[in-house]
C-alpha cells in the first residue's frame, strides 16, 4: 500500500476481429459440447494466429491437426457461413447420435448457452451441477492455460495494473464498409480512442 506513487488509471488497447474474448467463447462451446455429448471435437478458428498462441492444457486437449481429421466421419459447422445451422445444431439437435465421429466447429461466440438450452442435453448437465452459463466459463480454469501471445498480453496487463482498482471493459467496434454488422465508421473509432487518451493524461496528472 506505500513505498511510492500509485497510479490512478492504466489502460491497454488491442484490436482484431479474432481476439482473445471470442476465442474463449469457441473454446467454450467445443469444451462444453464435448463434456454432454461424449464426442470428439476439433476446433477452428478464422484468425490468423493458431490455437496455441492463446490457450494450452495441462490435460492435452489441442493436440490434434484438422488437416488428419477423416473428412468422411467429420462434420463442421461454420458459423462464418450460417450462423442458424450452428444455432439450431447445438440448440435442438442430439448431437450425441449424430452419425459423424467428430463435429468440427468454427465459432467465435457463445453458442454454449444455446448447449444448455438444448432438451437432449439437459440431464447430462444437471447430473454434473451445472445450471448456469457462468459456471461453465468459471471450470476453463481447470481446462485451460494462457499462452503464447496471450499470456503476453496478460503480463503486460498485471504490470500495467498492478495497484490499481481494476475493471474489465470491452468495446466492440463494426467497422467494415461492406459488414452487415458494421457500427460505426473508422472516423468515429478514432475519435473515440482520442477521447480515451486525453481521459487517461488527465488521469495521470492527478
Amino acid at each position: 500500500m506505500a513505498g511510492g506513487p500509485r497510479p490512478t488509471a492504466a489502460a491497454e488497447g488491442y484490436m482484431g476481429c479474432t481476439g482473445y474474448g471470442n476465442r474463449l467463447l469457441g473454446v467454450t462451446t467445443a469444451l462444453l459440447h464435448a463434456v454432454v455429448t461424449g464426442r470428439a471435437l476439433a476446433i477452428e478458428w478464422p484468425g490468423a494466429r493458431g490455437l496455441e498462441e492463446f490457450f494450452s492444457s495441462p490435460h492435452g486437449l489441442f493436440n490434434w491437426s484438422p488437416p488428419c481429421l477423416p473428412r468422411a466421419s467429420s462434420r463442421h459447422l461454420d458459423d462464418r457461413i450460417s450462423r442458424r445451422e450452428v444455432r439450431e445444431a447445438l440448440l435442438a439437435s442430439n448431437l450425441s447420435e449424430a452419425e459423424e465421429q467428430v463435429i468440427y466447429i468454427t465459432c467465435n461466440e457463445a453458442f454454449f448457452v444455446d448447449i444448455m438450452r438444448n432438451p437432449f442435453h439437459s440431464s447430462s448437465l444437471r447430473s454434473m451441477q451445472i445450471r448456469s452459463p457462468e459456471q461453465v466459463m468459471a471450470a476453463l480454469r481447470y481446462f485451460l492455460e494462457p499462452a503464447g501471445r496471450l499470456l503476453e498480453v496478460l503480463e503486460v496487463l498485471w504490470q500495467s495494473f498492478r495497484g490499481c482498482v481494476t475493471v474489465g471493459l470491452q468495446i466492440r467496434f463494426g467497422t467494415a464498409e461492406t459488414s452487415p454488422y458494421r457500427i460505426i465508421g473508422r472516423d468515429e473509432a478514432d475519435g473515440f480512442f482520442e477521447v480515451a487518451r486525453r481521459v487517461r493524461e488527465r488521469e495521470e496528472e492527478k
